[in-house]
């Protein structure tokens, strides 16, 4: 506060935010914002690698479901159900104790995450079966047109194949046991928290107030 002389939000404020959330959403949240603070120039990158906002200079970066890290600060501002998909060529899983015995299921994974070799679908007719994955991508985008050519499963975001399941070109097995895809707002635990950076933060939270997508 200090350093900028004032309590007002203005100023440059460097976002950094993964491709999906800002190929979604970002676009129209910039332009919310940026009405709603005149003062501020938002300046937003878009990449799925993990940024160091010190190093590399952001004051907010946005990530999916963040491990912990004693270097960033922040909090979850909206949280999106993973449902298990595959194109309608797939025939639904119809184990419920995913014994080893069985063929396993080709599926398509995130790159940067860890991925269990047996996927449960939650419920209370829920499933477990063993899984293969044949695609490992980098992006959840990359991950859905992989998924709709019919090479294998995938665990999405729902926000991301709503349409595609509407259209027929997806079916839901149902929702992942596992933990919801979660976005946390985070800035380095190091540095004071100025106003554009609060302002930011409690835009976000407000943008989405239930916190389910």
């Amino acid at each position: 506060m200090l350093r900028e002389g004032r309590a007002q939000a203005r100023g440059r404020l460097r976002v950094n935010v993964p491709s999906l959330f800002g190929q979604l959403l970002m676009g129209r949240l910039a332009a919310e914002f940026s009405r709603a603070y005149p003062e501020v120039t938002l300046d937003v990158t878009m990449e799925d690698r993990k940024v160091d906002p010190v190093v590399e200079g952001y004051d907010v970066v946005i990530r999916l479901n963040p491990e912990p890290d004693l270097a960033l600060v922040g909090r979850c501002f909206v949280r999106d159900q993973l449902v298990i998909v595959a194109a309608p060529s797939f025939a639904t899983p119809s184990s419920t104790s995913g014994s080893p015995d069985e063929e396993p299921v080709p599926v398509v994974v995130r790159s940067s995450m860890r991925n269990s070799t047996i996927w449960e679908i939650s419920g209370p007719e829920g499933r477990k079966f063993h899984t293969r994955p044949v695609l490992r991508l980098p992006s959840f985008p990359m991950v859905r047109d992989a998924v709709i050519s019919g090479i294998g499963a995938a665990k999405l975001p729902r926000v991301l194949v709503a349409e595609d399941v509407s259209a027929g070109q997806l079916v839901c097995w149902g929702n992942s046991s596992g933990r919801p895809a979660e976005l946390w707002a985070l800035h380095a635990s190091s540095r004071f928290a100025s106003a554009k950076v609060k302002a930011f933060k409690r835009f976000l939270e407000a943008a989405f107030p239930g916190k389910w997508l």
